[in-house]
């Protein structure tokens, strides 16, 4: 019984593919000469068509990268070795503060001396923000 359904199976698939084989040898343009009558146009605008001869697949993709050359100009710049500028901050407040001194007299000395340190102070901050920026 398994002989008979295996010998069934290769005639039916056999006839299947003979089936397949002769749809598509079959004319392809068959109503194309209806369609061009009917619309009535030359015999040039007619739809042609031609029987496939043979496919290659591909298989790979050609990738052709661009390179492009030039100059970049890189700049380092090296870490401030005093990020909180505290020298700076610090040199301002006592030149601002000797300075402060040298105005006023009694509390008004006293207190261009203190307005004198802090915005020596300031002052001497921004000059070393600008200095280490610098290099």
């Amino acid at each position: 019984m398994n002989r008979l359904t295996a010998n069934v199976l290769n005639v039916a698939i056999a006839a299947v593919l003979a089936t397949g084989l002769s749809a598509c040898n079959r004319n392809a343009d068959a109503g194309a000469s209806n369609a061009s009558a009917d619309a009535g146009s030359s015999a040039d605008a007619r739809v042609k068509y031609a029987k496939v001869v043979s496919v290659d697949p591909v298989r790979s993709t050609v990738n052709n990268p661009k390179q492009v050359c030039h100059d970049e100009t890189v700049t380092h710049t090296t870490p401030p070795t005093d990020e909180n500028r505290i020298a700076g901050t610090a040199i301002g407040a006592v030149v601002g503060g000797l300075v402060g001194n040298q105005v006023g007299g009694g509390k008004g000395k006293t207190l261009a001396t203190v307005a004198g340190a802090v915005g020596g102070g300031y002052a001497g901050n921004r000059i070393q923000a600008s200095r280490q920026h610098a290099q």
